[in-house]
């Protein structure tokens, strides 16, 4: 890949998360925008585990926790 390539792709890559995260702090994010920021950060390796902070922990205690071994009814 050329140089003058990798540097256009870089700034690219760049301009895109910059304006999801302008998004999101805003407040204004659509349903889309919010999947289009994970699935950037998805792409790109980018993890996280909950460690006591918000708000990831905040969404993390919305998950329900089922129990295998109970059966529900269909």
């Amino acid at each position: 890949m050329s140089d003058d390539l990798e540097l256009a792709l870089q700034a690219l890559h760049e301009i895109t998360a910059e304006e999801l995260l302008n998004r999101l702090r805003s407040g204004n994010a659509t349903a889309a925008e919010i999947s289009q920021a994970i699935n950037l950060l998805k792409h790109n390796g980018i993890t996280m585990t909950p460690s006591g902070k918000k708000p990831l922990d905040d969404i993390a205690n919305y998950i329900p926790d089922y129990d295998e071994s109970q059966h529900y009814p269909h």
